[in-house]
């Protein structure tokens, strides 16, 4: 027998063959008609039944109710501000005199922020000119801040700078930077305050 007889394959291969080919391509058509049978509807309703099992209360009507925080609105919980400048001279006495003001109103409860500060003149040579400035929000005063103005001639210059806050309820509130001398022979020269207000959730 040559050998080409001997690699012939036998015809139960061949069979087998060709039924296991017949059952791929059945197979990947069967999975293709499949296919074509899910319609637009269908997946419309799979998405809806979807939307419905992961998200039970989304709708429009809480869109309204899910801009709050601790059911406040954006707008109440919204911060305020104000600010003030002063660049007019004043002298000063041994009184506190206002140099800047800024009101503001806020919706709700929380902190009231002030920071401001004071260009102070020393107006007399040698030393002793001597200022203090500090900030009170709605009559309460904070901590005093001083200047000492050391001689280095007629006229010396510094700056105070001085920060306050407050826990207060929503309305109108006011800061006031407020000078005073304290020896020597004292003048404002430029002096500012901002005013925050931050609301509590």
């Amino acid at each position: 027998m040559s050998l080409a007889m001997r690699q012939r394959p036998s015809p139960a291969i061949v069979i087998a063959v060709v039924a296991l080919a017949f059952a791929v391509v059945g197979s990947a058509i069967a999975s293709t008609s499949g296919l074509d049978k899910i319609t637009k509807s269908k997946v419309r309703s799979i998405a809806d039944k979807e939307i419905a099992k992961k998200a039970p209360g989304l709708s429009v009507a809480h869109a309204a109710a899910a801009d709050t925080v601790g059911g406040k609105s954006a707008a109440a919980l919204a911060p305020s501000s104000g600010f003030d400048q002063n660049s007019a001279v004043v002298s000063l006495g041994l009184g506190f005199t206002t140099v800047a003001s800024a009101t503001i109103t806020t919706s709700a409860p929380g902190q009231v922020l002030a920071t401001g500060s004071a260009e102070l003149d020393g107006n007399v040579s040698g030393d002793g000119n001597r200022g203090q400035c500090m900030i009170a929000i709605d009559g309460t005063s904070s901590a005093f801040y001083e200047l000492d103005l050391d001689d280095v001639g007629a006229l010396n210059q510094g700056t105070v700078a001085v920060t306050f806050a407050r826990t207060l309820p929503a309305g109108s509130h006011t800061a006031e930077l407020r000078c005073t001398e304290l020896s020597g022979d004292i003048s404002k020269d430029d002096a500012a305050i901002q005013v925050i207000g931050i609301n509590t959730p």
